[in-house]
C-alpha cells in the first residue's frame, strides 16, 4: 500500500512548521506514522523558533507516544530548565519514567 503526500503547516508552541503528512486509503491509520511526523516538526520548530518549553514538552509527548522514554524524559528535563515552575513537563516526565519501568517489566 502506498502512502500519500500532502504538505501542511501546522502550530508547535510559539511556532509554525511545515511538515510532510502521509496517509494512506481515507484517513491517517498509521499512529506511529503520525507521531513520527509530530516528532519531526517538533524538531524543525526547536530549530527554527529557538527553545520554547511548549517546544520541548512536545518533543517529550511524542517521544513517549514511540515509547523512546529515555529521549522523552531528556526532552521534559529541557522544558524544565528553560521554566522550572512548568507543571506539565513535570507531570509527563512522572509519566514518561512510569511508563519506561511498565516498559522494562513487561519484557
Amino acid at each position: 500500500m502506498g502512502y500519500a503526500q500532502i504538505r501542511s503547516t501546522i502550530g508547535l508552541g510559539n511556532s509554525e512548521a511545515v511538515v510532510l503528512r502521509f496517509t494512506s486509503g481515507d484517513d491517517i491509520d498509521d499512529w506511529k506514522l503520525q507521531y513520527e511526523v509530530a516528532q519531526a516538526a517538533s524538531e524543525q520548530a526547536l530549530r527554527y523558533d529557538g527553545p520554547y518549553k511548549e517546544d520541548y514538552a512536545g518533543k517529550g509527548d511524542n517521544l513517549c507516544a514511540l515509547q523512546r522514554y529515555e529521549e522523552a524524559i531528556a526532552a521534559f528535563d529541557q522544558a524544565i530548565q528553560l521554566d522550572p515552575s512548568y507543571t506539565h513537563a513535570y507531570s509527563r516526565k512522572v509519566s514518561a519514567i512510569s511508563l519506561k519501568k511498565q516498559s522494562k517489566q513487561a519484557r
